[in-house]
C-alpha cells in the first residue's frame, strides 16, 4: 500500500458538529459502529468537562481525532482521560497521533490537570507501543464492565 507523504500542513482544532461524518469514518476503522446521529450529538452537546479535538489537513479532510474528559474520582483523584484516539489508517506513522496526544496533554495542563490516562485492550499493541514512546506507562488489569439499559 502506498503511504502518503508526511503532511506539510495539519491544523489541530476543536471538533464541530459538521465533523460528525468524519468522526464516524474514523471510529469505524477501529471497530466502533455508531450512527452519524450519535457522532453529531456527541459533538453538538458542548460540556465544560469534555472536548473532541481533530487533525485537519489543508484540503479539509479530517485524519485523526482525540476525545478528552476531565474527571475527578474519589479513588483516582483528578485526571484527564483520553476516551478516543484514532488516526486514519492511511495516515498512521506520520506524527498525527503525536500532535493529537500533545493537544490532549495541553488541554489537560490548561485546566490545571497533571495526569492523563488512556485505557486500551490487549489487541491494540501498536497503540501501547506508541504510548510508551510518549512517556506513558501501563498496567495490565482485567476488568468487567457492567451495563444496564434504562
Amino acid at each position: 500500500m502506498n503511504q502518503p507523504e508526511t503532511p506539510i500542513q495539519c491544523t489541530i482544532r476543536t471538533a464541530i458538529p459538521d465533523d460528525a461524518p468524519h468522526i464516524l469514518r474514523l471510529t469505524q476503522q477501529v471497530g466502533y459502529y455508531l450512527t452519524e446521529r450519535q457522532a453529531w450529538e456527541w459533538l453538538a452537546v458542548r460540556m465544560h468537562d469534555r472536548d473532541t479535538i481533530v487533525a485537519v489537513m489543508t484540503d479539509g479532510s479530517i485524519v485523526g481525532m482525540v476525545s478528552v474528559l476531565d474527571r475527578f474520582t474519589l479513588f483516582i483523584g483528578r485526571q484527564v482521560e483520553i476516551l478516543d484516539l484514532v488516526v486514519d489508517e492511511v495516515w498512521r506513522g506520520r506524527e498525527i497521533g503525536t500532535a493529537l496526544l500533545n493537544a490532549a496533554e495541553t488541554w489537560a495542563r490548561q485546566r490545571g490537570v497533571l495526569k492523563v490516562r488512556l485505557r486500551t485492550d490487549m489487541i491494540r499493541s501498536p497503540l501501547r507501543r506508541f504510548l510508551a514512546r510518549h512517556g506513558y506507562s501501563g498496567t495490565f488489569k482485567t476488568e468487567f464492565f457492567f451495563n444496564k439499559e434504562l
